[in-house]
């Protein structure tokens, strides 16, 4: 008699594997072919097994050889499992060039005998037959299971032993405790033949596999069915010919506070749904609120998700409210604009913000312009990488003299960065700039500008009574922002007083708390600020009043506007009388015009700054420029 409850339990659940592996995996990889090939083996070998057990117990002399038939089967799958395991194992190992062939020709070798000696079986019963009258009776070689199995256990520790060097310490200790828990359960099997455990074994270390290794290769987001931006990847990476459709919720998360849990699930079900029955295994999910589909046929993109926008764009919950999607469609060809993975995703997520800019365009497709400028962009951060030091002759600082009303001279300037002399030219910072702040080097740059800005000053004391340097947000919420500018401060020389901090509006949707402490110190240490740009939004007169501000810039837009409308030049009237009854000095930005100058003085401007009177210009041309303008 057989206790067969293990192997119909390892029955179930190889089944539920199957189906859990069959629609979690896409099968273009060996690696995922090879895991269900395992699982299939384990199902279909105890499956035989059971029935096969069934057929011993209950033997009958004239089905002999239907009972040879499905017991044949059984081992021919039992066999067959430890070779698809080790062929699992080995696309996970980086075997050096000497021992491939080696291992290649040892991994057939094994299954190969099994196989013969399975065939001859059927002649000789070397390993079972069923007589007449004792019914199953085993062979000589009943162990050679145990063999094989062995075998391929121990070519697997000696793979992960040649490929230890190249292997995660997780894939290792995966691949060596799985044959030898293999072996481990398999002893039990061996000296116990009432309990069946041949399923048992092999599932067992099949679920040790699965939960380890196989589950970090999920490649369809459990969420919404679609594939994942990893298996999109893999597939851009393998061939990177088709066309490329990143279909982006710009209004997500709003649509999920709005919508509530469960009527946000069902519309976003329902969208992945359409786009899974449309493109199947072309559809990805790669972010949040972003789904790609790559395939042939950009005809029937496009008519898709024109047809996909005006069926979506308005949804209705069961409640009977409406709600309004903002989709955008980013459409690019492989290679011809992007080469590899990295790239397209940059270049989507390029056309995507330029999409954002224009509110009614709904479609951007990629043309050469922008893969020019999104090449354009790495050359230039390539380029601040490199000169963003204090010794490069390529990121330089010019200044722009600023005219005191009251002393009717240049009294002061601000610094300005500048990259000239380029190998793609000189750059302008309405282009440098923004790649700074958004690639992570603006403080970098504001630091080197600083440290110029305090050399100048050291080697041309008396020239100016101070120079103002541009801080970004990021360098004043930095712990280390007083400590950096103190200590470059007395690096070069120069007095606290020779410097004026400029601010902008924006610095106030950071960290407010932060930015005061960071005035407040190096205010009080002599340093001096000004308030840049205002009017641009975000600043108001509390916030004013209670930073250690000097100076406040108005920003040319007011200027402008002066210019069209009396009243807007009242406003900047009543806007200085208030600063200057609070000890603040009025610097006006922007002036390019007699008629622009007179208004400003008319106002009660304090300081001037702009065309008029002088452009950004290199160091040599300001010391000249305020030499001889101050000589007159």
């Amino acid at each position: 008699m057989y206790n067969c409850l293990g192997e119909i339990c390892v029955l179930i659940l190889s089944a539920v594997l199957l189906f859990n592996t069959f629609f979690s995996f896409s099968f273009k990889e060996r690696k995922n072919v090879c895991f269900l090939l395992c699982v299939v083996c384990i199902l279909l070998s105890t499956l035989a097994n059971i029935i096969s057990i069934y057929r011993i117990e209950h033997f009958d002399p004239k089905s002999i050889a239907l009972s040879t038939a499905i017991t044949s089967i059984f081992f021919l799958f039992l066999g067959l499992i430890p070779f698809v395991f080790a062929s699992y194992a080995f696309e996970f190992l980086s075997l050096p060039q000497k021992f491939k062939m080696a291992f290649r020709i040892a991994r057939l070798i094994p299954f190969s005998v099994y196989l013969i000696t399975l065939a001859l079986n059927l002649k000789f019963n070397l390993i079972f037959r069923y007589d007449p009258v004792d019914g199953y009776v085993r062979g000589s070689l009943k162990n050679i299971t145990y063999i094989e199995t062995a075998f391929y256990a121990a070519l697997i520790l000696m793979a992960v032993f040649c490929s230890r060097k190249t292997l995660s310490r997780h894939i290792k200790l995966t691949f060596v405790i799985y044959p030898i828990l293999g072996l481990c359960i398999s002893s039990i099997q061996f000296f116990s033949t009432y309990l069946v455990m041949t399923g048992t074994t092999s599932f067992a270390t099949l679920l040790l596999v699965y939960l380890s290794v196989q589950t970090d290769l999920l490649e369809y987001d459990m969420k919404t069915g679609l594939l994942t931006e990893r298996n999109l990847e893999k597939v851009l990476r393998k061939n990177p010919k088709g066309f490329l459709c990143v279909i982006s919720i710009e209004n997500y998360g709003m649509l999920e506070d709005r919508m509530g849990v469960y009527d946000f699930n069902a519309l976003m079900i329902k969208l992945y749904s359409n786009l899974n029955s449309s493109f199947g295994r072309s559809a990805y999910q790669i972010g949040a609120n972003k789904v790609a589909i790559f395939s042939n046929d950009f005809a029937a993109q496009k008519k898709y998700v024109a047809e996909f926008f005006e069926r979506f764009e308005i949804f209705s919950t069961a409640d009977g409210l409406s709600h309004k999607i903002d989709f955008l469609a980013a459409f690019l060809e492989l290679p011809q604009n992007a080469e590899n993975y990295e790239n397209a995703m940059e270049l989507v997520n390029n056309l995507l913000a330029s999409a954002r800019k224009n509110k009614r365009q709904k479609f951007i497709y990629c043309d050469q312009s922008y893969v020019d400028e999104l090449n354009r962009a790495k050359k230039i951060c390539a380029i601040l990488d490199r000169e963003l030091n204090f010794d490069s002759k390529q990121f330089q600082v010019y200044f722009q003299p600023i005219y005191s009303v009251s002393e009717k001279r240049f009294v002061h300037a601000e610094s300005l960065a500048r990259l000239v002399g380029t190998e793609i030219g000189d750059i302008m910072p309405t282009e440098f700039i923004p790649l700074a702040e958004s690639k992570g080097f603006i403080e970098r740059l504001g630091n080197v500008v600083f440290e110029k800005v305090c050399d100048f000053i050291a080697r041309n004391k008396n020239v100016v009574e101070f120079v103002s340097v541009n801080f970004s947000v990021e360098q004043m919420v930095s712990p280390k922002v007083v400590e950096f500018v103190l200590s470059t401060i007395e690096k070069f020389g120069i007095e606290p007083r020779n410097i004026v901090i400029e601010i902008t509006e924006s610095i106030f949707i950071k960290d407010f708390d932060m930015i005061r402490r960071n005035m407040l110190r190096l205010s009080g240490e002599g340093l001096k600020f000004a308030l840049d740009d205002f009017g641009t939004g975000y600043s108001n007169f509390a916030n004013v009043i209670s930073l250690p501000f000097q100076t406040i810039k108005i920003d040319r837009s007011f200027v402008l506007m002066m210019k069209k409308k009396v009243k807007i030049q009242r406003l900047v009237k009543s806007l200085v009388h208030t600063f200057k009854e609070n000890c603040l000095e009025i610097l006006v930005e922007g002036v390019e015009d007699d008629e622009q100058d007179e208004m400003i003085k008319g106002v009660g401007a304090d300081y001037i700054q702009g065309f008029l009177y002088a452009h950004p210009i290199p160091e040599r041309e300001f010391l000249s420029v305020i030499k001889n303008a101050n000589s007159n």
